[in-house]
């Protein structure tokens, strides 16, 4: 080989393990960082509402020690779905179990517990007792290890959540239907409960099973529901092993969760590859931001809630926006026939039922672009498209057009409302954009990753079939264009006609479809987006004091605000047709300047607007407000314990919506992309310090690091990008 090759190779091999070497010394000094935001506790709880979070994506834990010294979890689970997805218990706790120790292991030493945010586990210690639980990432399994500095006895029971007296309590408040669990005989060294979907008339509940196995080294059962040391010991090791599936004859799930439990990885092993798979987690991104008490708090509140995204987003369905996995005991003031009632509920219940609001669930999956996990974008993206052969069905049923539409509100198997013109007006029907954000996440998550899989499968079809309602159902004017009349303005104007929501959405899509590579797309579709882009009506704007600003619609029909939201900023959010970057940022401001409602928590995101028009005071004040503000309604639930578990706000604890508005905004504060150029801290306040790892559009990660308004470092993989950074500091 020639030398100039040989001593070109050489440069390029030590050119790679220099860049590896560096990388390697960033993501170790991310994984150090993490540590300042682990959270612990000197003193157990009282009940569940001192509990904190774990979960491997699909099963979620709360866990808490009460006074006496006993542990216990909540067992959660994203597809445990009960008889009537739409109840307030539509998604069901899998179980509760309880250990206790023979003599209280915290009595006489300091008490510690802690979330090692790094290994995903809790660890609870004192003195020399030390005991750590951890849901397996790779595996449907719940883990918990202990030892002891002298010999003790261990007892776990499973405690019912549905028994006949809580039934006949949901019953009467809230027309539940469900059951009690069935207890398992399943031999002297293990406990199992399973509960059966008896809805037997909808096909994707019937025969639908969820329930868990419990065993233990030196363990057996003394009752169908507790498990007991058969001696005394310093060190115990229990497993759960939890599954849903579908199973049509009686047996089936039992051989299915035994054959799990009978073959369980070897201890050791399973804990270092959890490790590892959260040790890959917390280095696919970062964002460590350091100054005064408000940047710490900022800081740990978003890492904290894209843990808690992890621990319930990897499951088969989406992260439910009123409480995720992670619902707890709670004390519930309503009113039924007209007379306020209150009453206990435990971990099974949430307001707003087990359906999915659209415009909630989105929250929770913005930011997951910008931090690299697509892998948890999956169930959200799947759960639509799963829906698209039976809401296809129904348009064609209600509005006799071919075309696609995903409702505001819908179980998890789909469904659209009839919403014809003489249809009457309410805060769902007439609302038509969802297929227009999805479509506009799914363009980003193609341009994140260039997945054209997902393109040619996800992507161009449904947004094709979105698009096809559009320009087939609703009648063209004059002008040539479609008159969007009637439509909803979101949920805050009803009925109007050509919303700038779904006006922005239609130009943003259409926009992003057009520049996809050519190898996806034929010359007849890009034929036909041509065709449909020029019937899109003209943005509607109005003045105000003598600016120009967004209206909420062209015409509202003199109908009065039904919701809170700032519809007339649709065009910075979720459609970013106006912010940095782009033309007509000015009109953004004036109305962001100008909006009716200033709401800060849940799932009002005026600082995801202020971070993408770059307004770095604003954007400032309020994620510092966001993150220290656990309830923007009330005070029923401040006692919860866990620093993010927002909520009830609108929805429920833990709030998501309140996390994912967070997270977006702090994304958009450090980090934009437009039109090929990729601006670093467009709305990042001088005083705070960061670090970040983030991702963008091309395939591009961004590392950068900034201080005091200045930025010490900037890479960007692929390389060739950095050329693109533009410094808005």
């Amino acid at each position: 080989m020639d030398r100039v090759v040989v001593m070109c190779l050489m440069c390029l091999i030590e050119l790679f393990m220099a860049i590896d070497v560096q990388a390697g010394k960033r993501e170790d000094s991310a994984l150090t960082r993490l540590e300042l935001y682990n959270v612990s506790w000197d003193s157990p709880s009282g009940n569940s509402k001192g509990s904190m979070p774990l979960g491997n994506g699909d099963i979620g834990l709360n866990v808490w020690v009460e006074n006496d010294g006993d542990l216990l979890f909540y067992i959660g689970k994203t597809d445990a779905w009960s008889e009537r997805v739409h109840n307030p218990d539509g998604l069901l706790k899998v179980g509760l179990l309880r250990f206790h120790f023979e003599r209280n292991p915290f009595a006489a030493q300091q008490f510690r517990q802690t979330l090692n945010l790094r290994k995903s586990r809790i660890e609870i210690t004192s003195g020399e007792n030390h005991i750590k639980v951890w849901v397996d990432a790779n595996n449907p399994l719940v883990q918990f290890e202990a030892s002891c500095s002298e010999k003790n006895s261990l007892t776990v029971t499973y405690e019912p959540l549905r028994s006949p007296e809580n039934i006949a309590l949901r019953k009467r408040y809230f027309n539940s239907v469900v059951h009690t669990d069935s207890i398992l005989k399943v031999g002297e060294k293990r406990i199992g409960w399973f509960y059966k979907n008896a809805n037997m008339k909808q096909k994707e509940l019937a025969n639908l099973t969820f329930g868990a196995l419990v065993e233990g080294t030196g363990m057996q059962a003394s009752t169908p529901v507790t498990l007991q040391s058969t001696s005394s010991s310093k060190s115990f090791q229990v497993t759960v092993a939890v599954l849903t599936s579908v199973d049509n004859k009686p047996g089936e799930w039992l051989k299915k969760v035994e054959n799990i439990a009978d073959n369980l990885p070897e201890l050791n092993t399973a804990r270092k590859e959890h490790e590892k798979w959260w040790e890959q987690f917390w280095t696919r991104s970062w964002i460590y931001i350091e100054g005064d008490d408000d940047a710490f708090v900022v800081s740990r509140a978003y890492n904290l809630q894209r843990y808690v995204s992890a621990c319930g987003g990897r499951g088969k369905y989406p992260i439910k926006f009123n409480g995720s996995i992670f619902t707890v005991d709670n004390r519930i003031n309503t009113k039924k026939e007209g007379q306020p009632v209150s009453f206990d509920v435990n971990g099974d219940y949430r307001a707003w039922g087990g359906q999915y609001w659209f415009q909630n669930t989105r929250h929770m999956y913005w930011p997951m672009l910008m931090s690299g996990d697509f892998d948890m974008m999956y169930p959200f993206f799947d759960m639509y498209q799963g829906m698209t052969d039976k809401n296809k069905e129904l348009v064609q049923k209600y509005y006799q057009v071919n075309g696609l539409l995903f409702a505001e509100t819908c179980p998890f198997e789909g469904g659209i409302p009839k919403a014809t013109p003489e249809e009457k007006g309410s805060y769902t029907k007439h609302y038509y954009a969802q297929i227009l954000e999805y479509t506009a996440m799914a363009l980003d998550y193609y341009g994140f990753t260039g997945d054209d899989d997902f393109a040619r499968k996800t992507l161009i079809p449904i947004a094709n079939e979105g698009l096809k309602f559009y320009f087939s159902y609703f009648k063209y004017g004059k002008d040539g264009k479609i008159a969007i009349d009637p439509a909803n303005s979101m949920e805050t104007f009803w009925k109007v006609r050509n919303p700038l929501h779904d006006i922005a959405g239609l130009y943003y899509v259409l926009s992003g479809l057009k520049k996809l590579p050519s190898h996806l797309i034929d010359r007849n579709m890009m034929k036909q987006w041509n065709a449909w882009e020029k019937y899109i009506p003209q943005i509607p704007y109005g003045a105000v004091d003598g600016h120009r600003v967004f209206l909420p619609a062209e015409d509202l029909y003199g109908d009065k605000r039904h919701n809170f939201e700032n519809t007339d900023l649709s065009a910075v959010f979720p459609f970013r047709l106006c912010t940095i970057g782009e033309q007509d940022i000015q009109t953004g401001i004036n109305t962001f300047e100008r909006r009716s409602e200033k709401i800060i928590g849940c799932w009002h995101y005026d600082v995801v607007i202020a971070a993408l028009l770059g307004l770095t005071d604003e954007a400032q004040k309020q994620i510092v407000s966001i993150s220290r503000l656990k309830n923007a309604r009330s005070k029923a639930d401040n006692e919860m314990r866990f620093p993010v578990f927002w909520g009830p706000n609108h929805d429920y604890t833990p709030d998501q919506d309140h996390g994912g508005v967070l997270c977006t905004a702090i994304q958009y504060m450090l980090l934009q992309a437009s039109n090929d150029k990729i601006y670093i801290c467009p709305a990042f306040p001088e005083k705070w310090n960061v670090d970040f790892k983030l991702h963008t559009d091309k395939r591009t990660v961004v590392y950068a690091t900034v201080k005091r308004g200045k930025t010490e470092q900037v890479e960007t993989l692929p390389a060739k990008r950095k050329k693109d950074i533009v410094f808005h500091l």
